[in-house]
């Protein structure tokens, strides 16, 4: 049986996020400029992971086809989440 007590402080603060996304989008505008993707993508995982509570194992599983954009519901399918089930992901998709 496993004691792991989860805690507020295993968590980033609010501030803390937003400066994490802050110094990665920076990082990302130079790279473009620069014709670089490196930190374009990884914005873009860092972004994922804090506002979709997406498991590491379940972004890397991530297709394009799992993007749903429809107009009224943006979302992603999880095709293997926890346990093996499926799941739709909904999230406010911006920059």
């Amino acid at each position: 049986m496993n004691n792991y007590i989860i805690t507020r402080d295993k968590f980033l603060s609010v501030k803390e996020k937003n400066k994490l996304l802050r110094c990665c989008k920076k990082e990302a505008n130079a790279d473009l400029s620069e014709q670089r993707k490196t930190w374009v993508n990884r914005y873009m995982l860092i972004h994922l992971a804090l506002n979709s509570g997406l498991r590491v194992m379940e972004i890397a599983a991530l297709k394009m086809i799992d993007l749903c954009l429809n107009g009224k519901e943006n979302y992603l399918i999880v095709h293997c989440g926890k346990r093996g089930k499926k799941r739709d992901v909904y999230q406010e998709f911006r920059g």
